[in-house]
């Protein structure tokens, strides 16, 4: 269940990734309207390349860790989670 919401989550986040953030840099940092969309357009680029690079990259790894330590997946997934929302409450 937690690995189809993660994939789900994956699927919607880019569509309103730069509109969310164009809005906080605005509102949170005081930039312009043209600062703060060249700030959500660039937080969206490099959601993407993570994407495009993180996903193949991970997915490997848990294949890796799951056939080679039996660590579940589920794990894997949450210290992700638990990493991301360390990052972001450290910014």
């Amino acid at each position: 269940f937690a690995w189809q919401g993660f994939t789900v989550s994956l699927r919607l986040l880019p569509a309103w990734l730069p509109i969310y953030a164009a809005a906080y840099y605005k509102q949170t940092q005081g930039l312009s309207s043209v600062e703060a969309m060249v700030a959500g357009g660039m937080i969206a680029s490099v959601y993407v390349a993570g994407r495009i690079l993180g996903t193949p990259v991970f997915g490997k790894l848990s294949d890796f860790l799951l056939v080679s330590y039996n660590v579940p997946r589920t794990l894997i997934i949450a210290c992700f989670h638990i990493f991301i929302t360390v990052s972001m409450f450290a910014l």
